[in-house]
């Protein structure tokens, strides 16, 4: 009897399992959800080729997943869908929606005839998000920028309200260091928006705070902050004063390297030699290796500049030195500075051949935070180069987001250089439209800070109607057509820009 039994158990266990099996309308959203994902993994490995097409794709993901969500409301593959427990690669349906929606919302606001309002907003939205509780520094840093780029664009009102809050921010840093920073950023800034005078004041504050720092090395790190934007805005004599104070040997090399560049740049190269012979000076002096190797590598791609014999030697010593630098993150950030200047002096093999090394330096980095910061700097790098396969594939080993979308913006911003406008504008609205996936609000302030800069180059601000003003003793011409109005004894009403 038993024996006859368990043929019939295994034909009801059958049974029951087709049965109990998916439904006609689980098996299509499963089908759909499958659909849906293999195009965003399509879209994610096309990204970094053509934008739009990454978009195109990621709608047509979406319009399966909608497709399911409306023709089989009652399957219970939908139902794990919608609760989370099936994802689109990394995200949930509401995510990839939300994802999705953005990226139209931000296409069809910098596509229509409201591109100018486009670089407003994204600057509106970055100030708001900078406006946050955050480190007072950083914020005011980032209030600084955002009333440049709107002065820069010619809302003077709106540029005058972000400068306002920038200054409050600066004021109400405690640390002297951290506020000599703020105070130096926004002097910049200042300067950018025609305020000298302001500049000039925060610049005396700022060297003042800096001589009454006790620490010798953190007292010339300050002096030298100062001393360099002084140079940044043109301003040598009060560098120059600066710099013969400044004790530690480092800072001092930074300086005097920042002002060969701009004897470099001014057309006056006697003048930079003499600066780049005395870092040689400074560097002997330094102890640090990793401070070394930064002074030397950056000095050599200045004698390079000038066509030096001497640079080939010095890139020599730098690349000894920083191969021998015991911690790999230092050792990376080392290598990735000589291929950057090799790089920008077209010497693009050897660049690649060490970013190469760098980049697997990198990879033994345990530190997400450092791995990223080093990543980054070989992405920055790679991109100057026009290297924008190589940069994906960084981008692509990168945790955090916020690293990721700054990697995208150097992308954006070589091409602009490079002249590939398009494709500049089109990583630029991505970045845009997923920076929400970066939490900390002072940082995606900063990344839309960069979109907008991008932006403004498509989008640049509407010109402001003037009078015309007549030569001095002449009057203006009627418009064509019209006839002057007779003398009334009267003032002339002036007409409205709609007449």
């Amino acid at each position: 009897m038993k024996r006859d039994l368990h043929p019939v158990l295994i034909c009801l266990a059958l049974i029951l399992a087709v049965a109990c099996g998916p439904s006609k309308e689980d098996r299509a959203v499963d089908d759909l959800v499958r659909e849906a994902t293999e195009l965003a993994k399509l879209a994610d490995r096309e990204r970094g080729r053509k934008v739009t097409e990454a978009e195109y794709l990621e709608r047509e993901a979406l319009a399966r997943l909608e497709r399911a969500v409306t023709a089989y409301p009652k399957s219970q593959s939908l139902a794990r869908l919608l609760s989370g427990e099936t994802r689109i690669g990394p995200y949930t349906y509401s995510e990839f929606k939300e994802k999705v929606t953005a990226q139209e919302e931000a296409r069809a606001q910098m596509g229509s005839g409201e591109g100018s309002d486009a670089v407003d907003n994204a600057l509106a939205l970055a100030g708001d998000l900078a406006s946050r509780p955050g480190p007072l520094y950083y914020q005011s840093g980032l209030l600084s920028r955002i009333a440049a780029a709107f002065s820069r664009r010619g809302q003077d009102p709106i540029a005058e309200e972000f400068f306002a809050r920038a200054l409050i921010s600066a004021q109400s840093v405690e640390a002297p260091y951290y506020k000599i920073l703020a105070f130096c950023e926004l002097a910049g800034r200042y300067v950018l928006a025609g305020r000298q005078e302001e500049a000039g004041r925060l610049l005396l504050e700022a060297g003042e705070l800096a001589g009454e720092i006790g620490y010798p090395f953190f007292r010339s790190g300050a002096a030298a902050v100062v001393a360099d934007c002084y140079l940044e805005i043109g301003w040598d004599e009060e560098a120059l004063e600066i710099i013969e104070t400044i004790e530690e040997p480092y800072y001092r090399a930074r300086i005097q390297i920042k002002n060969a560049a701009n004897r470099i740049e001014t057309g006056k190269p006697e003048e930079a030699r003499e600066w780049l012979a005395r870092v040689r000076e400074e560097a002997a002096r330094i102890e640090d290796p990793v401070f070394r190797v930064e002074i030397i590598t950056d000095s050599a791609g200045y004698w390079a500049r000038l066509e030096d014999p001497a640079a080939p030697e010095l890139f020599n010593v730098a690349l000894a030195l920083a191969s021998d630098l015991d911690d790999a993150a230092a050792r990376a950030g080392a290598l990735t500075r000589i291929a950057a200047w090799f790089g920008r002096l077209d010497r693009r093999r050897e660049a690649v051949d060490i970013l190469e090394r760098s980049s697997a330096d990198a990879a033994t980095i345990e530190d997400n935070l450092f791995k990223d910061l080093v990543l980054l700097e070989i992405a920055e790098a790679l991109a100057g180069m026009e290297e924008y396969d190589r940069v994906e594939e960084i981008i692509g080993r990168m945790e955090s987001p916020r690293f990721k979308f700054l990697g995208r913006v150097a992308v954006a911003e070589s091409c602009l250089a490079a002249g590939q406008e398009e494709r500049a504008f089109e990583l630029a609205g991505q970045v845009w439209a997923d920076s929400e996936m970066v939490d900390t609000p002072y940082f995606r302030s900063d990344i839309l800070i960069r979109v907008a800069e991008c932006l403004s180059r498509r989008y640049p601000a509407p010109p402001l109607l003037e009078e015309p003003t007549p030569p001095s003793g002449e009057e203006l011409p009627p418009p064509s057509g019209e006839e002057l109005p007779p003398p009334s004894g009267e003032e002339p009403v002036a007409a409205t820009a709609a007449e």
